[in-house]
């Protein structure tokens, strides 16, 4: 049986290790929100230390609002991981993305309609 854990960054963010793989999902995001818990420079620096949030293999967002998506700590975490792939299932994230990883190593879109 393989073994799953998750924990949790902040707000909808967490990291979750699914056997040998790592995937963080919405775990990177930087600007204050109202209602939202954020990743704070304090927050950040505990999270770079954690064991749990060590050379994620998947970063994923679930879409581009600000409470779940910061352009300026996934391109650090890129930068920390070049081995890293990432999945952002919305178009708006054209404007959001680092220009460095377009486009998106291979992903396409897919419209549900």
């Amino acid at each position: 049986m393989s073994h799953c854990q998750i924990t949790l960054s902040v707000n909808a963010g967490v990291a979750l290790h699914l056997g040998a793989m790592r995937v963080w999902s919405d775990a990177l995001h930087d600007h204050r929100v109202v209602g939202f818990s954020t990743v704070t420079p304090e927050r950040w620096n505990i999270l770079q230390a954690h064991p749990d949030f060590a050379s994620p293999d998947l970063l994923f967002f679930t879409h581009c609002h600000p409470d779940h998506y910061s352009r300026a700590l996934t391109e650090q975490v890129i930068a920390q991981n070049p081995q890293v792939a990432l999945v952002l299932p919305e178009q708006e994230f054209d404007r959001q993305v680092p220009a460095a990883i377009s486009p998106w190593r291979g992903c396409t879109w897919t419209s549900c309609a």
